[in-house]
């Protein structure tokens, strides 16, 4: 009787052009669907790096407001995040260094703020400069020469597109 009920049921809504509806009802949870979501422990997960034109080689952490398109020449809106500035300037993407990248002659972007461990707000306020590794000598100590300083490799991080270095 209950089968019967439900199959009533299930065949008036599908009738009734009420097919989402449907889908709903009959949807089997995934464990995609029931996972957790991955928490990223990228600092500057959802940070651009945008540098304006005379800034060669120095980039803050932004958030785009209005994406770069042919008609803005390239350039996003963006708020700086260390002053909220609102700017156009280009903009990249970059990621944390993995210790395989880090290799002589690799572009790297290193923060500026002369902590040897700086959290997470100091990572985002700072600005970074892309420079060169030079040496990777030092690298099992994790620290790389990069724009002629000894810098940890804990916070460098990979432009995911070629940049002006300084």
């Amino acid at each position: 009787m209950k089968k019967t009920v439900i199959v009533l049921i299930l065949g008036m809504l599908l009738l009734s052009g009420c097919a989402s509806m449907l889908e709903e009802m009959v949807k089997v949870p995934t464990a995609s669907s029931s996972a957790p979501k991955k928490v990223s422990s990228d600092p500057l997960d959802g940070y651009v790096m945008a540098y304006q034109e005379g800034s060669t080689g120095r980039y803050k952490a932004a958030t785009i407001i209005k994406p770069a398109s042919d008609a803005s020449k390239g350039e996003a809106e963006v708020i700086i995040a260390s002053n909220n500035d609102k700017v156009w300037a280009k903009v990249f993407t970059s990621h944390p260094a993995a210790e395989s990248e880090l290799t002589v002659g690799e572009v790297v972007l290193v923060q500026g703020s002369g902590f040897e461990d700086p959290d997470k707000q100091t990572l985002i306020d700072t600005t970074w400069e892309a420079v060169y590794i030079t040496n990777t000598s030092d690298l099992y100590k994790g620290k790389v020469i990069a724009g002629g300083l000894s810098v940890s490799s804990k916070h460098l991080r990979i432009p995911d597109t070629e940049v002006v270095t300084r």
